[in-house]
């Protein structure tokens, strides 16, 4: 369905996307089922990390961290460990500190948490899918048009997704940035990529915890295609600091002086005011605080789906997106 003259969207999805589907991906959900909580500790005790012999459980680290509130802070986390520094003893009983060194049950144990997310994601329910969801239906609508791609950093399975728009297939071409469920290799390792950027600074040992060190990492072009887009439309995704390498470079492309017929449409679906202050500071920290040239300089706008806070600004843009006369409300009720 690509015409190289026609309009070009890309759609980049995080999990806010999932979620609005009902979908139970979030982190808080994978931290209270069986396939995360069968892999703690009988005794478990993380609080003195920085001890450089200590063998540390990495659901057990998890599960202890106080600040997790989503996947980006799992990352974080995982940051965290791998670049935390541990005293050293040399002679003289002098002592200074070191980038750790990783351990057998680190190793180990991340490894058990890539598999145990496949697992997890693997066995998701799809009966409960909100069929009015805002997510479904901007994937109807997108599904019709041309010249039209996906991004996501999610893992779930977009295809999936098919019946609940009335249609056999998916017809947009679809890029999962950390991998996708679709199968297990032959000595039962997943495909899925999970880990933290190269920009980290950490002992060499911990190399694999790094995205592009995944032997399943796959070049996406996602910059490029940012910027050969003609509008961008993200969904549920936080814009957090561990991807600012995917999208820095763009946003401040968009706050640079352009002529009219350049500016490049955004928007960006989140959940309230909290996520959209949110999402703000992380734009200002990628702009040199100057959010405003956003605004000036491109066609911006963000969206908050809860409470019908902004329905009336959705409904407009999902009508002109679709191309027809209908509105939101009466695409809504023909998906009931």
């Amino acid at each position: 369905m690509n015409n190289s003259t026609a309009h070009k969207i890309l759609f980049v999805i995080g999990n806010g996307f999932d979620l609005d589907l009902n979908l139970k991906t979030g982190y808080g959900d994978f931290l209270n089922s069986s396939f995360f909580t069968d892999n703690l500790s009988a005794k478990r005790d993380t609080r003195d990390i920085d001890t450089y012999h200590q063998e540390i459980n990495i659901f057990d680290y998890l599960k202890d961290c106080q600040n997790i509130k989503g996947w980006i802070d799992v990352e974080t986390e995982l940051g965290e460990l791998a670049s935390r520094k541990v005293p050293v003893e040399v002679s003289g009983n002098r002592v200074y500190k070191s980038l750790a060194k990783v351990t057998k049950t680190e190793k180990a144990t991340f490894q058990q948490l890539r598999i145990a997310l496949f697992d997890y994601m693997q066995n998701l329910s799809y009966d409960n899918i909100n069929g009015n969801s805002l997510a479904l239906e901007l994937l109807r609508i997108l599904n019709q048009k041309e010249n039209v791609e996906i991004v996501t950093f999610n893992y779930t399975d977009i295809n999936k997704l098919a019946p609940f728009i009335d249609c056999n297939r998916i017809e947009i071409p679809i890029s999962y940035m950390h991998g996708n469920l679709a199968y297990k290799t032959k000595d039962g390792d997943t495909t899925i990529i999970l880990g933290f950027q190269d920009n980290i600074e950490i002992d060499d040992s911990y190399c694999f915890m790094i995205k592009s060190h995944s032997p399943y990492y796959t070049s996406h072009n996602l910059k490029s295609k940012l910027n050969q887009a003609d509008e961008v439309i993200f969904f549920g995704h936080s814009l957090g600091s561990t991807d600012y390498p995917y999208f820095a470079d763009f946003f401040r492309k968009q706050c640079e002086v352009k002529p009219d017929n350049e500016k490049i449409k955004v928007r960006i679906f989140t959940r309230d005011e909290e996520s959209r202050q949110s999402i703000l500071i992380q734009l200002r920290n990628m702009n040199q605080k100057h959010t405003q040239m956003l605004y000036e300089y491109c066609d911006f706008k963000i969206y908050r789906t809860a409470n019908h806070i902004d329905d009336a600004e959705i409904q407009k843009y999902m009508k002109e997106l679709d191309g027809s006369n209908k509105t939101f409300i009466d695409l809504a009720n023909e998906l009931r």
